[in-house]
C-alpha cells in the first residue's frame, strides 16, 4: 500500500448540489499545459489566451505569500496552510488545481478524507475533482459551478516531508458556445514540504517545468 503523502482539504463558502456535467467539474486531469484543452473539454472550441495565469491578472498564495514559476517555495509538513486563487481583475468560472509529485503515475496518493466546506466568506466554489485521485493518482480540486469567481480558498497539508512537488493551475476565463470560443490560462510552480519550523523561499532555481508548448486542437 502506497503511504498518504498530503491533505488538500476545500474551505469554501458555497456548496450548490448540482451533479456532473461539465460546468460543474472537469472530465480530465492530465499533467502539463497541453492537456487543459482536454481536462475542460474545449478542445472544439477555438482557444484564445493560453498564457500564464498572471496575464489574466490571477495569483495563487500559500499563506498570503504569492507563488512564483520561477522560484520553488518551502513550506512546512504536518501543518494546515492557506492556498488562495485570486482573481485580482475579472473573475474566472471554471478552474483545476492539481498537486503532483513526479512524471510517474502513483506518485502521489492524496487522503480519502475532505473536510466539510467551513469559509462563509468566500465568493467561489469548489470540490475534489475525484478522477484526479481515481485516474491520475493526485490530488485535485475544480470548480462546482460555472458561477464567475474571484476567490477560491483551499487548505493543503502535506503530512510528510516531500520535494519538488509540482503544483499546476488551470483557469477558464470564459467559454461560449455560441460564439464558439474558450479562453484559459495555465501555470505551472514547485513546492517543497519540509520539516517543523522551515519555511523560506531559496533563491530562483531552475526546475524541470512541464511542456509550455501550444496545446493541439482536439478534433471533433
Amino acid at each position: 500500500n502506497m503511504p498518504r503523502i498530503f491533505k488538500l482539504l476545500v474551505a469554501i463558502g458555497l456548496l450548490v448540489p448540482l451533479v456532473g456535467a461539465l460546468p460543474y467539474g472537469v472530465v480530465g486531469c492530465g499533467a502539463g499545459r497541453e492537456a487543459v484543452v482536454t481536462n475542460f473539454n474545449i478542445g472544439n472550441y477555438t482557444q484564445v489566451g493560453g498564457g500564464s495565469i498572471a496575464d489574466y491578472n490571477v495569483t495563487i498564495t500559500i499563506d498570503n505569500q504569492v507563488l512564483d514559476p520561477t522560484i520553488p517555495f518551502n513550506f512546512e509538513a504536518l501543518k494546515d496552510h492557506n492556498l488562495t486563487l485570486t482573481a485580482q481583475g475579472d473573475p474566472f468560472s471554471e478552474f483545476l488545481i492539481r498537486l503532483d509529485g513526479s512524471y510517474t503515475v502513483g506518485a502521489i496518493l492524496p487522503t480519502e478524507t475532505i473536510d466539510p466546506l467551513t469559509n462563509a466568506t468566500s465568493s467561489g466554489g469548489a470540490k475534489e475533482a475525484f478522477i484526479c485521485k481515481q485516474a491520475y493518482f493526485v490530488a485535485g480540486v475544480s470548480h462546482d459551478s460555472p458561477e464567475k469567481k474571484s476567490t477560491v480558498d483551499l487548505k493543503l497539508n502535506m503530512d510528510s516531508v516531500a520535494s519538488n512537488l509540482i503544483l499546476e493551475v488551470s483557469i477558464v476565463a470564459e467559454t461560449s458556445v455560441g460564439q464558439n470560443f474558450s479562453e484559459w490560462y495555465f501555470s505551472s510552480f514547485i513546492l517543497n514540504a519540509m520539516e517543523g519550523g522551515i519555511k523560506t523561499t531559496p533563491p530562483p532555481a531552475s526546475p524541470t517545468i512541464r511542456s509550455t508548448g501550444s496545446p493541439t486542437q482536439e478534433a471533433e
